[in-house]
C-alpha cells in the first residue's frame, strides 16, 4: 500500500471487527475485516503477531512501542536473521517485517531461506536501501510489500501498520478459503455418487473415491486436467461431459447422444451410454453451475450415478411384459387376475367370453361372488392353489353364453421375498362331461 494514510478506525458488525483506513491517495476507504477479538471486546480479538527484524536497536525499539501502542499488534523482535530463525522454530507469527542490510545474512536471503524451506508467513522488507532491483528481487521472490525508510517517521510507521494488517488479513482469508475448499473437498470425496468439479477456467479440482471406482481411475491423475482431457476416462476419447454443456442448448445437448435432456432451475439433467473400464454403462447425470457471492461463475459440478441396473431390471421387466401379454391376450384359456383383496383387475377375451366384466364399473369379487366352494378360501390364504369344478351361473358370471362346466384352477401370486400373497390368477376351461367332483390341490 503506497501514498499517505492520515486516519484510521473500526466498528463492531456481529462477531467481526472492520477495520478502516482513510486514506490521501484514493476516494474511497479500504475495508479489512480482523476476524477475532479487539481489546476491551473479551472473546472478540486475536492479536495481529509479528516478528520485527532490524539490527539498530533504537529504530528497533520505536518501531516495536510503535505498532504495539493501539494493541491490535503483538511484536516479537530480533536484531539477527539467525536469530529470527530460531525464534520461527519455536512458534508462529502472523507477520515477518524485516530489514534488508544486516551482518551475516540479509533480508532478502532470508526471505529466500524461508521460502525455500515452503514456509509462506507474509513478509514484509522494511529497509533504508532505495535500489531498484532490491525491491524487483525482493517481490519476485515472495515478499508482500517493500516499505523504504527515511520518509516523515509517523507517516511511514502507519503505512508500515496498513501493510501489516493488509498482509495478516489476506493471509487470513487465504488460509480460510484453504479451509473451506479442504471441507468441501472431503465432503465432495465421501459423496455416494461419483462427482467431479471445475473451476471456472474448466480445469479439474475435484474427483471423488466413487468417482474412482466408476471409472478406475485415480483422482491424482485427473486433478488439474482440463476439459475435454477428463472425458477421456469415460468414452477414451475427447468430447464434452454434461458439466461442459450446462449452458448449451437442449439440442446440442442430445447431439453429444445424451438422451432425456431436461432442466431443473439451473441444473442440466441427461443420461448416456459411457465405455468404462468395466463395460459400457448406463450413466444419469446432473451438473449445476456455482456461482461466488458475487453472482459470478466460479465453476460448476457434476454428480454421476450408474443406473445400467435399473435400466437392465426395466428391461428385464418390459421383456417380461411382452411375453406375459403375448399368452395373456392370446390364450384359448379363460384367464383372470384379481388383486391380494380379490377384486378382478383383468381378464382376456375368452373370460369375458363367459361372462366377466371387461370394465372397472363392474368389477367382480373373487371372495363375495359364489364362484368359491366351501374351504377354498382358506386355502387360498394359506398360499395354497385350488382347483374345482363349476358350472356357470347367473350368479357366478353373469355369463351371456349358455351354462358350461368349467374346470377352474386359482393360483396365489406372490412378490419376490414376500411371505404374503400380491393377488390371484384364474384359469377356467371347458369340460365335455360335467363332473360333481371338486378337487383341491396344494401346492
Amino acid at each position: 500500500m503506497g501514498g499517505e494514510c492520515v486516519n484510521s478506525t473500526g466498528f463492531f458488525a456481529g462477531d467481526s471487527f472492520y477495520l478502516y483506513e482513510y486514506c490521501t491517495w484514493c476516494i474511497h476507504s479500504l475495508q479489512v475485516h480482523v476476524p477475532g477479538r479487539i481489546p476491551n471486546k473479551p472473546g472478540y480479538f486475536s492479536m495481529i503477531s509479528v516478528l520485527l527484524i532490524e539490527d539498530d536497536r533504537n529504530l528497533l525499539g520505536i518501531t516495536r512501542d510503535y505498532l504495539a501502542k493501539k494493541g491490535l499488534i503483538s511484536v516479537h523482535t530480533a536484531t539477527s536473521a539467525a536469530e529470527a530463525l530460531e525464534l520461527l522454530k519455536t512458534r508462529n507469527y502472523d507477520v515477518i517485517v524485516s530489514d534488508y542490510r544486516m551482518p551475516d545474512m540479509d533480508g532478502l536471503e532470508l526471505l529466500k531461506n524461508l521460502r525455500a524451506s515452503g514456509n509462506e508467513i507474509p513478509f514484509i522488507m522494511f529497509t533504508g536501501r532505495s535500489r531498484e532491483q532490491v525491491v524487483i528481487e525482493a517481490l519476485n521472490n515472495g515478499a508482500d510489500f517493500y516499505l523504504q525508510k527515511g520518509d516523515e517517521p509517523k507517516t511511514q510507521f502507519i503505512e508500515l501498520e496498513n501493510m501489516i494488517i493488509q498482509a495478516s488479513a489476506r493471509k487470513r482469508a487465504e488460509d480460510s478459503l484453504r479451509e473451506s475448499i479442504r471441507r468441501l473437498s472431503d465432503i465432495i470425496s465421501f459423496l455416494p455418487d461419483a462427482t467431479l468439479a471445475i473451476d471456472r477456467g474448466g480445469n479439474l479440482i475435484a474427483w471423488n473415491r466413487a468417482m474412482e471406482e466408476l471409472t478406475g481411475v485415480p483422482a491424482h491423475q485427473m486433478l488439474g486436467r482440463n476439459e475435454p482431457d477428463y472425458s477421456l476416462a469415460f468414452y477414451g476419447k475427447r468430447r464434452p461431459l454434461l458439466i461442459d454443456l450446462i449452458f448449451a442448448t437442449d439440442e446440442e445437448v442430445m447431439n453429444y447422444g445424451y438422451t432425456g435432456v431436461r432442466r431443473k432451475g439451473a441444473a442440466l439433467i441427461a443420461e448416456c451410454t459411457a465405455s468404462l473400464a468395466s463395460g459400457n454403462k448406463t450413466l444419469w447425470g446432473i451438473a449445476t453451475p456455482l456461482f461466488d457471492e458475487q453472482g459470478a461463475m466460479a465453476g460448476a459440478i457434476e454428480s454421476i450415478r450408474d443406473t445400467s441396473g435399473i435400466r437392465n431390471a426395466e428391461e428385464a421387466r418390459l421383456k417380461s411384459e411382452i411375453k406375459f401379454r403375448g399368452i395373456f391376450d392370446h390364450s384359448p384359456v379363460a384367464i383372470a387376475i384379481f388383486d391380494e383383496k380379490g377384486w378382478q383387475s383383468e381378464v382376456n377375451h375368452p373370460c369375458r367370453d363367459l361372462g366377466f366384466p371387461g370394465d372397472v364399473s363392474g368389477r367382480y369379487n373373487l371372495f363375495t361372488s359364489n364362484i368359491l366352494p366351501p374351504g377354498r378360501r382358506e386355502a387360498l390364504s394359506r398360499g395354497e392353489a385350488v382347483k374345482f369344478e363349476i358350472t356357470t351361473s347367473r350368479e357366478i358370471c353373469s355369463p351371456v353364453t349358455p351354462s358350461s362346466h368349467l374346470d377352474v384352477l386359482i393360483t396365489p401370486l406372490f412378490y419376490p421375498l414376500h411371505e404374503s400373497s400380491s393377488g390371484y390368477i384364474m384359469q377356467l376351461r371347458d369340460i365335455p362331461e360335467h363332473s360333481q367332483k371338486d378337487l383341491m390341490i396344494a401346492t
